[in-house]
């Protein structure tokens, strides 16, 4: 009990001293979470736990609080960027939100060959938190945002998504990335591979649902807004922030564990010579294609089609709070694609392969052929109230929100669908080369948690000269290369899917990088 006692009184003497120098001092610091860790340690004897699950369901609510903040910022910063440049002109381009994410793809893309040193330096623990930081300091910031600050914050932004995720790994059928991976493995002991990354995952899939939830209570309120106020934009980022602070104390206290430093740094070096030895591999050009499938995708319904529902918001009759239920909605796709793929894997063999494939496709094409329908060609540029004949029709017919909602549940079930192929394809095909193929499906379409560089970063920063309508048969068009890509690599390599079972947990959904 004096475990207890002790350490909420290190607590609140940090908090109330007025000497900051002294109270948050290393020193001082170090010995507050040394202290939380013994009693993270008497919590989970107290409750039945043991310190290995109480840590992954910390370092899993420490990931899904990040990821509420940047998943709700994705999915309102062009909007709310747009208002700004609107409410004070000069100040920041039309535009800026597409380009700020598009660089954050590009600088996560970049250092993914830093970041590797970076956790070998200074730990898992400590690389993650760091990370965590950037987030909040991005959030804070937002609102004295200008062009300079806000790409300078996007490009940070990349590097600390990819402390936290980059360089994938794969030990022992276990997907990891750097900082978030290796700390993972640290605390993983045999036999646990599954439960663990699952739970973890499983926690952090309710980010975006989250996300909704605190943006529609906040938005609200602004149903008849054609622009966001700055006030309103105040409310929104530090709401956020709030989130990202919380996660900040939680990856602090985490228990820290000490890595191997020669040998990591010796295994990355021999990791990144495989991982060039890979582009000669045919398979994996076939494969590219479906990669840069996948980044074009997440770029268009993380930032693109969310920006187009709010700048259409007014042909529904609906107000901002349209990008709440669309974020509740998606990361609900997400799960539950994941469960239903999860529950039929168990029983038809090779599902994850051909059968997921022939799911995803018309998913994507009614998911893309409602857009066309439903929203005007210009709706990814600015506010508008325009269109279309066929579009009348439908709004005729007694239209609604409802539409869009169904549109982007398609999306993100097929988009869990494409995600679970890509991930069981490489563990079949690259069983002794995982950390490779992962880490050049991530160069073509790099992750979630966020997400994904060349191919993301091209369409963002398009997305102010390509009208939505051509963005969609782009789109398509992917979509058709990528299906008929897979199926020749199914044809070629069929034999080489049916493999033995591996102790994997199937990362179904990909919802966020940063």
């Amino acid at each position: 009990m004096y475990r207890y006692t002790t350490a909420i009184i290190m607590m609140i003497m940090l908090m109330h001293c007025n000497r900051t120098d002294f109270c948050y001092s290393p020193l001082n610091l170090f010995i507050a979470s040394k202290m939380f860790e013994q009693v993270f340690d008497e919590l989970a004897k107290r409750f039945g736990f043991d310190k290995e699950l109480f840590c992954v369901i910390q370092l899993g609510i420490a990931f899904m609080l990040v990821f509420v903040g940047f998943d709700a910022q994705a999915f309102i910063a062009e909007n709310a960027l747009h208002s700004i440049a609107f409410l004070h002109p000069g100040r920041i381009n039309n535009n800026a939100g597409y380009y700020g994410m598009a660089i954050t793809y590009l600088s996560f893309t970049l250092m993914t060959l830093v970041t590797p040193i970076i956790v070998n330096k200074i730990g898992a623990k400590w690389s993650m938190f760091a990370a965590s930081l950037v987030y909040s300091l991005f959030m804070l910031l937002f609102i004295l945002v200008n062009n300079y600050l806000y790409y300078v914050m996007s490009s940070l932004m990349g590097a600390a998504a990819a402390c936290m995720f980059t360089c994938t790994l794969f030990v022992n059928s276990l997907i990891l990335w750097n900082g978030h991976g290796v700390y993972i493995k640290q605390i993983t002991s045999t036999g646990n591979v599954s439960r663990n990354i699952g739970l973890h995952w499983s926690i952090n899939f309710l980010s975006s649902v989250f996300g909704g939830l605190i943006m529609l209570i906040i938005l609200n309120k602004t149903k008849t807004m054609k622009y966001l106020t700055m006030e309103v934009i105040g409310y929104i980022f530090y709401g956020l922030a709030i989130t990202t602070v919380m996660s900040n104390i939680l990856f602090f206290f985490l228990p820290n564990y000490s890595v191997n430093k020669f040998q990591l740094s010796r295994n990355f070096l021999k990791n990144l010579e495989k991982t060039f030895s890979l582009l000669l591999d045919r398979r994996m050009w076939l494969l590219a294609i479906c990669f840069l499938y996948l980044g074009f995708l997440l770029g268009f319904y993380l930032s693109i089609l969310p920006s187009s529902m709010l700048f259409s918001k007014f042909i529904v009759g609906y107000g901002n709070e349209i990008v709440a239920y669309y974020a509740i909605v998606l990361g609900s796709g997400e799960i539950i694609a994941g469960l239903f793929v999860s529950y039929m894997s168990k029983r038809i063999e090779g599902f994850g392969f051909m059968p997921t494939m022939l799911l995803a496709i018309p998913l994507h094409s009614c998911a893309y052929l409602g857009v066309l329908l439903t929203f005007p060609s210009d709706a990814n540029f600015h506010p508008t109230t325009s269109t279309t004949n066929a579009e009348m029709k439908l709004y005729s017919a007694n239209f609604s929100l409802s539409c869009w909602l169904i549109i982007s549940f398609l999306l993100a079930v097929g988009d869990s669908f494409w995600n679970t192929i890509r991930t069981t394809v490489i563990t079949h095909l690259y069983q002794n080369n995982s950390s490779q193929a992962f880490a050049l499906s991530k160069f073509f379409q790099v992750m979630y948690l966020s997400k994904d560089s060349l191919a993301t970063s091209s369409i963002l920063f398009g997305s102010d000269l390509v009208t939505l309508h051509w963005q969609i048969l782009l789109l398509a068009s992917f979509l058709i290369f990528a299906s008929i890509s897979f199926s020749i690599l199914w044809r070629i390599n069929k034999d080489d899917f049916i493999a033995p079972k591996m102790e994997v947990a199937v990362i179904t959904a990909e919802v966020k990088i940063t």
